[in-house]
C-alpha cells in the first residue's frame, strides 16, 4: 500500500463476513476508535447472514476497571472473559 484505506461512503463497507473472515488484525497502540467509545463483540455461526447481536459490550469504564483490578495479564484476561452486559 502507498496510501490510506478510506471508503468513499460512511458506514457502508465491511472487512470480511461470517464465512470469509479476516484472520488477524495488527494495529498500533491506541488505534481502535468508535463514535460512542463502546466496543461490541458478537459471535455467530459460519455462513450466517450478517453479524449477530453483540454478546459483550466493552466500555472504556469496564476496560479501566479490568486494568485496575488486575496485577497480571492472566488476571486481566480472566476479568475480561467474565464481563457480562448489565
Amino acid at each position: 500500500m502507498t496510501g490510506h484505506l478510506i471508503p468513499d461512503t460512511n458506514a457502508q463497507y465491511d472487512l470480511g463476513n461470517a464465512e470469509y473472515k479476516i484472520r488477524h488484525l495488527f494495529l498500533s497502540d491506541n488505534s481502535i476508535y468508535t463514535d460512542s467509545g463502546i466496543l461490541r463483540v458478537a459471535q455467530h455461526a459460519a455462513g450466517a447472514p450478517g453479524a449477530a447481536t453483540p454478546t459483550q459490550v466493552f466500555t472504556l469504564a469496564k476496560i479501566k476497571q479490568a486494568v485496575n483490578a488486575s496485577n497480571t495479564f492472566a488476571e486481566f484476561k480472566t476479568f475480561i472473559e467474565n464481563l457480562v452486559d448489565n
